[in-house]
C-alpha cells in the first residue's frame, strides 16, 4: 500500500502518526475529558497523546479523501472519463 499523502489519500490514519519523538511537540491545551475516554474506548488506545495524535490523523485522513473523491467527480464532470466507457466496451 502506498503512504498516505495528498496525492494517495487512502491508507490507515496510523501512517500519518509519527513514530520519531523527534516529531513531536509538547502541547498543553483543555480537552474535553468525556470526549478523550469515549475515544480511548472506541479506539483501544491507552494513552492521551496517542488518541489525540490518532484523531488528528484521521481527521486529515477524512479530508484528504473527500479532497480526491471531489477532484475525480471534476475530472468526470469534465468529461475526462468519457474514453473509458468506450475501452470497457460500452458496459456499466
Amino acid at each position: 500500500m502506498l503512504p498516505m499523502t495528498r496525492e494517495h489519500p487512502t491508507g490507515r490514519p496510523e501512517d500519518l502518526v509519527p513514530e520519531s519523538a523527534s516529531l513531536l511537540s509538547k502541547t498543553v491545551t483543555d480537552v474535553d475529558d468525556a470526549l478523550l475516554a469515549e475515544a480511548q474506548l472506541l479506539l483501544g488506545i491507552i494513552t492521551e497523546s496517542d488518541t489525540v495524535n490518532l484523531a488528528l490523523a484521521s481527521l486529515i485522513t477524512e479530508h484528504r479523501r473527500e479532497d480526491a473523491v471531489e477532484s475525480q467527480l471534476r475530472r468526470y464532470q469534465a468529461g475526462q472519463f468519457a474514453s473509458l466507457h468506450h475501452t470497457l466496451g460500452g458496459r456499466s
